[in-house]
């Protein structure tokens, strides 16, 4: 039967505080974990909830961050500026994270804004905010950008390093805005060869003008067979005599020789330079684009650079509407190519944001502190929970992310998997097990990492076995033994394997208050007729009683002092008294005739003196005569 408790007298719950107060608070650079024991509606069922909130190390991280920032074809420059404003002075409030930054900007030129890496400061905000500022020249040298921020992360010595790059992963020239315009390719300062119909598509892949046509040749597949196979998105493959002009500069506005003419500082080695011959331009569908060129060189570069460990991510924005007037084929097969790319970066290389889904650089810092500085990464939680109590069978476990129920699955077994599945793997799931002596022990699987301000509750539900049948308080504690398992972000981030810290919780207790009321049947005088009965029961919960029956007795009254006869039991015991009084015997009464029969025999009589005086005078008379 289900008994509504007063929860502030029905259980005590032990919340291992968070500030440090008590004695098993956490020493520095360990997880402050709470776990409590709360009374439900039910009676004598309670949830078990574990509390992990995120926490930064104490210890701060060093970072080198490099920005490759287009500041031409970006078509919400204004906007992105902002967020990244945002995104510096929300980075230099972090006391966790010790921070250089550099800045690269490009259009047709590449500029060093910071001339290398620069301590993020209140003296250096103001210069870092300047150095991502709008000059707008047509052309978009997306490959010599990244070649400089490379080469600035390269001279860096932080323990971590991540390159971002803000463009819309277009890299080429084309003065009319349209596909159509100047294409130079360059050696030693020579223009080696000139055209103005060979741009990013006009040429071999003029012929696809229709909106629908791309889609099915300009494919992420596409981009990452020509970036791992050197194969064009026509399908023809490189050969002996289209292979050096595919695989380095001197060939058009995206790559530059270090002797071009506009300014470019990343300087070509002699193995770099012998790819660059010298030869004649042609539009034959044999030869690459531009656009071909740019993602082969920009794609192998994302490569090297995160096989060197380095962190590499992207803000990304449409290069422009497709509609419009003039352009608008081009404008297609720009996007659909651009996009396919960002889909390739995505799946290859690192993390993307765009824009237009509403991401900015702030997400970015959210995901680059998660990684880095706080203390849970992953790890698990194991529950052996106090044999006095059992896991409520039908009830869910929960997990509550910044106090939002994430989705769950039942995944059987009484397992459950909680958020959305990710390649077979839960955020984070539940499962319980029971031994040969009925002992059930619950864990509580933590496959993602926090992130910042996360404040996660895992919660599951017990029920006291053998409830006290006589008045009291009882304290009970609700597990045997609780530890959780954990690495930090960091570790995380680094692929450990193992878990590297570990923390024991003491139990959460529990007291059960259980209180009484009394049942007495007496006499008159107070003599007690039976035993007295104890009911027995929790504060707030019903009780009845019912008078009783007992030979020579009959109920009288309830004493002047009784409890109620039915109502809830409370603090005090309370007692209900039943009186009765003896039943007493009746005075002996004669026996009184029948009233009828009385009634006749008083007749007869009168007949019978009426008729022996009748006679008497008929005899008289009869004599005088």
């Amino acid at each position: 039967m289900k008994k509504k408790l007063l929860m502030a007298i029905m259980s005590v719950a032990m919340v291992f505080s968070l500030n440090g107060l008590h004695a098993f608070a956490a020493e520095p650079n360990e997880l402050d974990i709470g776990k409590s024991a709360s009374a439900t509606d039910t009676a004598h069922q309670y949830d078990v909830t574990f509390t992990l909130p995120t926490q930064a190390m104490e210890e701060p991280e060093t970072v080198d961050i490099v920005f490759v920032l287009d500041t031409t074809t970006i078509s919400s420059f204004s906007a992105v500026k902002q967020q990244f404003n945002d995104f510096v002075d929300k980075l230099n409030a972090q006391d966790n994270l010790i921070v250089n930054i550099g800045i690269v900007t490009f259009n047709i030129n590449v500029s060093n804004k910071l001339n290398g890496l620069m301590e993020l400061n209140d003296a250096n905000i103001t210069a870092i905010k300047n150095g991502f500022a709008a000059s707008y020249t047509a052309g978009s040298n997306m490959y010599g950008g990244l070649l400089i921020g490379k080469d600035i992360l390269d001279s860096g010595t932080a323990d971590h390093k991540y390159i971002v790059l803000a463009s819309d992963f277009g890299g080429y020239k084309s003065d009319a805005g349209n596909g159509t315009g100047v294409s130079q390719f360059f050696m030693d300062g020579t223009i080696i060869g000139f055209n103005t119909n060979n741009s990013d598509f006009n040429g071999k892949y003029y012929y696809t003008q229709a909106a629908n046509s791309e889609a099915s040749v300009l494919t992420v597949d596409a981009i990452a067979n020509l970036i791992d196979n050197k194969v064009f998105f026509n399908g023809t493959p490189v050969d002996s005599q289209t292979e050096p002009y595919l695989l380095q500069a001197g060939a058009a506005i995206g790559e530059y020789p270090d002797s071009w003419q506009y300014s470019f500082i990343h300087t070509f080695t002699e193995a770099e330079k012998a790819t660059m011959p010298t030869y004649t331009l042609t539009r034959s569908a044999a030869w690459p684009t531009m656009m071909e060129k740019n993602i082969y060189l920009t794609g192998n570069l994302f490569k090297d650079m995160k096989a060197s460990g380095y962190n590499v991510m992207a803000v990304t924005t449409p290069y422009q509407p497709q509609t419009g007037a003039g352009g608008e084929a081009y404008k297609i097969k720009f996007n659909t190519v651009t996009n396919s790319y960002k889909d390739w970066f995505e799946q290859e290389i690192g993390t993307r944001y765009e824009t237009t889904n509403g991401d900015t650089f702030l997400d970015m810092l959210d995901d680059i502190e998660s990684e880095l500085i706080y203390l849970l990464g992953k790890g698990k939680i194991t529950d052996v929970v106090h044999p006095d109590f059992k896991i409520v069978p039908g009830i869910q476990p929960t997990v509550l992310l910044n106090d939002v129920a994430l989705a769950v699955t039942d995944l059987g077994n009484g397992s459950y998997g909680f958020g959305s599945e990710d390649n077979g793997v839960y955020p984070y799931v539940y499962n319980v097990s029971t031994d040969v002596n009925g002992k059930e022990t619950v864990t509580w699987d933590i496959n993602k990492e926090a992130t910042k301000d996360d404040v996660l509750k895992f919660t599951f539900r017990i029920e006291l076995k053998d409830i006290p049948n006589q008045p009291g308080d009882y304290t009970y504690d609700t597990n045997e033994s609780a530890v959780v398992d954990y690495m930090d972000s960091k570790e995380a981030k680094e692929g450990v394997s193992d878990f590297t810290k570990q923390t024991s919780l003491p139990s959460p207790q529990v007291t059960v208050k259980r209180v009484g009321v009394l049942v007495r049947h007496v006499d008159e005088a107070g003599n007690a007729l039976c035993a007295d009965t104890l009911l027995v029961g929790s504060i707030g919960e019903n009780y009845t009683t019912e008078r009783s029956s007992f030979a020579g007795y009959t109920f009288k009254q309830m004493h002047t002092e009784s409890a109620a006869v039915t109502g809830r039991f409370s603090e005090n015991l309370l007692t209900v008294t039943y009186i009765y009084a003896t039943e007493k015997e009746a005075p002996v009464q004669p026996e009184l005739p029948v009233t009828g029969q009385n009634h006749i025999t008083f007749i007869g009589l009168g007949l019978v003196t009426v008729l022996a005086s009748g006679g008497l005078l008929f005899l008289r008379r009869k004599f005088n005569k």
